[in-house]
């Protein structure tokens, strides 16, 4: 048994926590609100007729009819963009933690690998030129990918689950911004 006044602060102490906070209180009330303002609104409109708008079929979107219709650019173009995007934000001069340079965060250990498997010479600061980081690329996919598979690329580029996703998100971003372009400039 612990003294009065010790057992009169522990009872105190667990009073509180149960006790909501202003704060909290507050916070249910208008959530409380918001959710009656909603229902009331649901019943008043929803028993109105059919909006004619949404009778109507939407039309096709321009922009996906020009997404379909990009065809200047390759799946494997449009990967290497996506890759440059998820990489450095197209920044030829970033500099990543692991030492990875340039637009498409190219590694000591990939250029020294692209070097063994295809005779050349490439320096790590060959990575901040955007054209040789694409040759340095292009020997490495040559190697291991010569049927220039987009998975397999991702994969050798970076093993991660998370960056496929990332990339594949990318490359569709990068086929709409390129029609969202063939738009503008018609």
């Amino acid at each position: 048994m612990y003294p009065k006044e010790l057992q009169n602060k522990m009872d105190e102490i667990q009073a509180r926590k149960r006790r909501p906070s202003a704060l909290s209180e507050a916070l249910c009330m208008a959530a409380a609100a918001m959710l009656i303002i909603t229902i009331v609104l649901l019943l008043c409109y929803g028993r109105r007729g059919q909006d004619p708008v949404q009778d109507q079929p939407a039309p096709a979107p321009r922009l996906e009819q020009h997404v379909a219709a990009v065809r200047e650019l390759s799946e494997w173009e449009i990967l290497w963009m996506a890759v440059a995007l998820t990489e450095s934000r197209y920044n030829p001069s970033a500099v990543g933690s692991a030492h990875d340079s340039g637009i498409l965060q190219l590694t000591p250990i990939y250029v020294k690998e692209v070097n063994r498997v295809s005779g050349s010479a490439y320096q790590l600061e060959d990575a901040f030129d955007s054209e040789k980081a694409l040759e340095i690329t292009y020997a490495m996919q040559d190697h291991y990918n010569p049927e220039r598979n987009i998975e397999l690329a991702i994969w050798l580029h970076n093993k991660s689950p998370y960056y496929r996703i990332e990339v594949l998100n990318n490359m569709e971003f990068v086929k709409r911004m390129e029609a969202f372009r063939e738009v503008l400039t018609k």
